[in-house]
């Protein structure tokens, strides 16, 4: 298991950001992080939100996800909503 993710350190690009409709993004509070090719890091409250993910995956087809949780959830919630008004 991967150490939770200092949230409020990250920074994504909007071009990152831009690859998660903002609806998606805001009803399940996902950020993505970084992306390297085909592959994309997406921050959210919990991996094992089994309906989360699956939403997530389906918005992002074709891309292989990395799910990481962070280590302050009420802070990702207020980034999600900062960077998905």
């Amino acid at each position: 298991m991967s150490a939770p993710i200092d949230i409020v350190r990250v920074r994504p690009t909007l071009e990152t950001l831009a690859l998660l409709p903002a609806r998606t993004a805001r009803a399940v509070g996902a950020l993505p992080l970084s992306r390297q090719g085909d592959s994309v890091v997406v921050c959210v409250a919990d991996k094992t939100d089994y309906a989360a993910v699956e939403r997530i995956e389906n918005a992002l087809q074709g891309m292989t996800v990395e799910f990481v949780e962070p280590n302050d959830r009420d802070a990702l919630r207020r980034i999600v909503r900062e960077n998905y008004p």
